[in-house]
């Protein structure tokens, strides 16, 4: 429909990876995205989580990082500053407020009407409604968790249009905001403490000269951390990690795995995906 036929791959992965946060183990794509290389990894992604139920005895687990600006939220986007009152779902003013509230960092609302609208309604819109009326608030995940976001991060809209440009999170040391934190889910390892080596892939945006490092808690309390210089390529990043010595019991103060700032740029990233080995 109107939304996804301005950048069909890119709409189709991030259709995926909703489609996987909810679960979904059958997907009802259309027969043409089957025949366009382009839409592959969402088809590749989506197949790697269907039927995942049990973390016990999953693969992997994955948070891609978005947050998603709900005009029913009346606690994050109060009456008083943006309008509008509880059940009250058409009130164009309030939209426009909240998204031009998140516009430096990218947000758009570029067709009110359809973003008041049902869910079918918004998927005809033209353009980008970064707000909408009860809409998922936060990170598409199975078994990894982001704990507190925007506490450490902040998010962005419509990066660019590649494929994981439609939103991301990353810091802003200018604000104070430089750790994002991760928490396995208890049961992926189940009580077993020993130390794993473990897969991780973090996908990151390599723009400007930042640095920063990834942590992660070992044996006899040992903390490991892997520094990473970014280099300005302007390109997405997929890097693979392979964790020696690693413990999953939330020892980073509750956290498993932590990124956090150093110096120079900000980064943003889009996704961290934990692998068990085979």
């Amino acid at each position: 429909m109107g939304w996804s036929r301005r950048n069909v791959p890119q709409a189709l992965y991030w259709s995926g990876l909703f489609a996987t946060h909810c679960e979904l183990d059958i997907w009802n794509v259309p027969s043409d995205a089957l025949r366009d290389p382009q839409t592959w990894p969402a088809l590749a992604f989506f197949n790697a989580y269907a039927g995942q139920r049990n973390a016990a005895n999953a693969p992997q687990a994955f948070s891609a990082l978005r947050d998603g600006l709900d005009a029913a939220d009346f606690e994050r986007f109060p009456a008083a500053q943006f309008g509008g009152s509880p059940g009250q779902k058409k009130f164009p003013a309030r939209y426009r407020r909240i998204a031009d509230a998140y516009a430096f960092y990218g947000a758009r609302l570029d067709d009110p009407a359809k973003a008041m609208g049902g869910g079918m309604l918004n998927r005809k819109r033209i353009g980008s409604n970064d707000v909408g009326w009860g809409i998922l608030p936060s990170n598409y995940e199975r078994f990894l968790t982001q704990l507190d976001p925007g506490s450490g991060d902040v998010a962005w809209w419509n990066i660019d249009d590649s494929l994981y440009g439609r939103f991301g999170r990353g810091f802003e040391h200018e604000t104070g905001r430089t750790a994002l934190r991760f928490k396995l889910d208890d049961a992926f390892f189940g009580h077993d403490a020993s130390a794993q080596t473990t897969d991780l892939r973090i996908v990151y945006l390599d723009r400007g000269w930042g640095s920063w490092t990834v942590n992660y808690a070992g044996s006899e309390g040992a903390i490991h951390t892997v520094a990473i210089q970014n280099q300005n390529s302007g390109e997405w990043i997929s890097l693979p990690l392979k964790l020696k010595d690693a413990v999953w019991h939330g020892a980073l103060g509750g956290a498993d795995v932590t990124m956090e700032y150093e110096a120079g740029d900000n980064t943003i990233f889009h996704l961290i995906e934990v692998a068990r080995r085979r």
